[in-house]
């Protein structure tokens, strides 16, 4: 009893652990080209009702809007916001590490590899941050799911429940993204092919599983290879699987798969298709529509936006000694059913060598240097990881491991054609595989080396756990400090959310300006998480990020036509962003962009950021000040005035000028006595409406003003770049924020 509540404990610690640490590193990560605002207003335009597909932009299935209609609507929330949507990620992350950990677990029946594995895989996967409500992460917990009812299926006294399971969950992937549903269909296939008890002649299907694994890559690429990355990738992915098939030829005749309940996967599949399909299709989607999102359109994806893997001089060095060791450790298994005990130890030291190199480079697993090298390292070794080296567990476990191996394979392919966030997704399921390779090698050291074997395992072990340790504090601690050294972004639906720098203020400030001079606004690449803040709608809800080439003709100019119609409109652009556009050969052409360019101009510029308006637009600036000497005289004895356009709503109580930067500095009160502080009544283009009020007032004020302060203290050389003049109600709230 004792044992049991002291794992309950360590588990549950282990969770509330990546519970806060995931907290801290989401809730203070927000990436520029804001996919998160992409995701989220799609699935906010799809909760209020308009027809997904027809009227309702996106590259995903129907299934992760179905997914968060069912979470909105059970737990009562109006609308999906950026702090929703990440407590939902989050959830998916800790939930995807879990079963990870389960999966180890059912492999090895080993607390530290259980324990390990969830810790890597949820360090591995950090990136899950930079994307929030990105399908990603519900993409993960799928895979993951299925790992974990493949490791249930051998030896399952009812299988079939299970195999309906999996045609559930495979569906549910197919239904979310196409390419990954794919991927997983051809790995879990491929594994029931070549590992079921075949009656008859219809053990000729087997063939399937080997002739489809080999050219998955080659059908998948087939229009990119002429790139080097994508011909490197896939002559990877066919060495590694001909690594897994050399083993897996004759080692898996000792176990197979039950014939007789595997079409409950088909039928759970087709089922789950037809219910969420129809559940879309009730609400409005034509089918044509589904069909085109679904099927057609992820083919175009290739061919106008690719980022390619980062492939290391190393890979061919370890795909060669790699290949060697897989291709004698088969031979051994082929001539006499085992492996040698030279081959034994080879792989041993092999699987050691990656384990004193996995220590060394702990601190960079977290961060996209180890993304790049996992991805890199990773896919030439897995064979490696896959030889049997004992032979216990043996009969439902080792068949297990095979499941898992023809799942993970085939996902890696998850990082074509985007290697971005898409490395850690396409990767984790190889973490149990090399958490559980590590415990096999200590297993036979146990056996076959005595005491010394003991004492080695060990400290393997004890090295291993803190390794995992010293990650997770790596990145618990990185996510504190940027906690301590950002401030909440304060806007609607995403208060909590920090941000670091300049790109807060330029997220406030176009925000700002958005609500005050806009009633429909765009933006290039499609930032949507500005229209949610600022609450002002987009033209269409054909909001795609790269409309340049997504959205067709048409589509963009009905966005046109919107904004011709719309006097007060707005652009948001980032040169930034542009020019990765240009680095990645993406062409930013049509009749959209050419309507911008002729009847828009800048208004403001600000950490990166550019708001613009309709050409001859008299709109003035919100959210900035400037200080002005008085004219003659010498400047440091005279007055100083700050003068800055504003809006406010609640009664004024402090104004101060606060450092921009940690620890935010904070200068004397300007609403004193010795000084003289009056707001003025202004329209959006700046002209005066009414009378100036002095400050303090007895009243509320709401509405847009002119503030214009008179100090004699503060000196004219004043670095006003590093301060914001902040104005805050008698509860220290924030009424505005301008920026010099």
């Amino acid at each position: 009893m004792s044992r049991r509540l002291l794992r309950i404990a360590l588990w549950s610690g282990l969770g509330v652990a990546l519970c806060v640490t995931g907290y801290l590193i989401m809730n203070t990560t927000f990436m520029v080209y804001d996919d998160e605002g992409f995701v989220l207003i799609s699935i906010r335009n799809y909760l209020a009702g308009l027809r997904l597909y027809d009227d309702v932009f996106s590259q995903y299935g129907p299934w992760p809007y179905v997914y968060h209609q069912i979470i909105t609507t059970l737990g009562g929330h109006a609308l999906l916001t950026h702090t929703l949507g990440r407590a939902i990620t989050l959830v998916h992350w800790v939930t995807m590490a879990l079963l990870c950990g389960a999966v180890a677990w059912r492999l090895t029946r080993s607390q530290v590899v259980a324990l390990a594995t969830t810790m890597l895989t949820f360090g591995l996967t950090w990136l899950m941050t930079a994307e929030p409500t990105h399908p990603g992460s519900l993409i993960t917990v799928l895979v993951a799911l299925l790992a974990l009812l493949i490791v249930l299926l051998p030896g399952a006294q009812r299988p079939g429940p299970i195999y309906g399971g999996l045609g559930v969950v495979v569906a549910l992937l197919v239904l979310t993204k196409i390419n990954v549903g794919l991927l997983a269909a051809a790995g879990l296939g491929g594994f029931i092919l070549h590992h079921t008890v075949w009656s008859g002649r219809w053990h000729r299907v087997a063939w399937m599983a080997t002739a489809g694994l080999l050219a998955l890559p080659w059908v998948l690429m087939g229009k990119q290879l002429h790139h080097d990355w994508a011909l490197i990738f896939a002559v990877q992915f066919t060495l590694s699987a001909a690594g897994l098939l050399w083993l897996d030829a004759e080692d898996s005749t000792r176990d197979r798969l039950p014939q007789r309940a595997w079409l409950a996967v088909p039928l759970g599949g087709l089922c789950t298709l037809a219910v969420v399909c129809g559940w879309v299709l009730a609400r409005g989607t034509t089918f044509d529509a589904l069909i085109k999102t679904v099927l057609l359109n992820p083919l175009r994806m290739p061919a106008r936006f690719v980022v390619g893997v980062s492939w290391l001089p190393e890979t061919w060095a370890l795909a060669a000694a790699g290949g060697l060791l897989v291709a004698r450790a088969g031979w051994d298994i082929r001539r006499r059913g085992e492996l040698a005990a030279t081959t034994v130890w080879l792989v041993v030291a092999a699987r050691g060598a990656v384990f004193l190199v996995f220590l060394r480079f702990i601190a960079d697993w977290a961060n996209y240097h180890g993304l790049f090298h996992f991805m890199a390292d990773c896919l030439p070794l897995l064979p490696v990881f896959l030889v049997p080296l004992v032979t216990s567990p043996a009969g439902p476990a080792r068949l297990a491991r095979w499941g898992v191996a023809w799942l993970a394979l085939p996902q890696i392919l998850h990082a074509f054609p985007i290697a971005g966030s898409q490395l850690g997704w396409a990767t984790f399921l190889c973490v149990p595989l090399l958490v559980t390779g590590w415990w096999e090698a200590g297993i036979v050291l146990r056996e076959r080396a005595a005491a010394k074997g003991r004492r080695l395992l060990l400290a393997g072990g004890l090295l291993l756990t803190l390794a995992c340790c010293v990650m997770l504090g790596l990145l618990g601690y990185t996510g504190w400090q940027r906690y301590i050294h950002s401030r909440p972004l304060g806007l609607p639906g995403a208060e909590g959310v920090r941000v670091e720098g300049s790109l807060r203020r330029a997220q406030r400030l176009m925000s700002l300006n958005a609500g005050i001079h806009a009633d429909v606004l765009f933006s290039r690449q499609g930032m949507y998480s500005y229209n949610l803040w600022s609450g002002v709608p987009t033209p269409t809800g054909q909001n795609a990020t790269h409309w340049f080439w997504l959205l067709d003709e048409n589509q963009q100019r009905a966005i046109i036509a919107r904004l011709s119609a719309t006097p007060r409109s707005a652009f948001i652009t980032c040169p930034y962003l542009d020019e990765l556009l240009v680095k990645f050969k993406v062409p930013v052409e049509g009749p959209l962009q050419d309507f911008v360019q002729q009847h828009y101009q800048p208004l403001v510029t600000y950490g990166g950021m550019v708001f613009q308006v309709p050409r001859g637009s008299q709109a003035a600036v919100f959210g900035r000040y400037e200080a002005l000497g008085q004219d003659g005289g010498d400047a440091e004895a005279l007055p100083l005035l700050i003068r800055g356009n504003v809006r406010l709503q609640g009664r004024v109580a402090a104004i101060d000028l606060e450092g921009l930067n940690y620890p935010w500095d904070t200068g004397a009160n300007l609403l004193t006595r010795q000084t003289r502080v009056f707001v003025e009544p202004i329209d959006r283009n700046g002209n005066p409406t009414g009378a100036g009020i002095p400050l303090p007032a007895d009243a509320p004020l709401d509405g847009l003003y002119r503030l214009s302060i008179f100090s004699p203290k503060l000196p004219p050389d004043l670095p006003w770049q590093d301060y914001a003049l902040v104005v805050r109600d008698a509860g220290g709230s924030v009424l505005s924020e301008s920026y010099h």
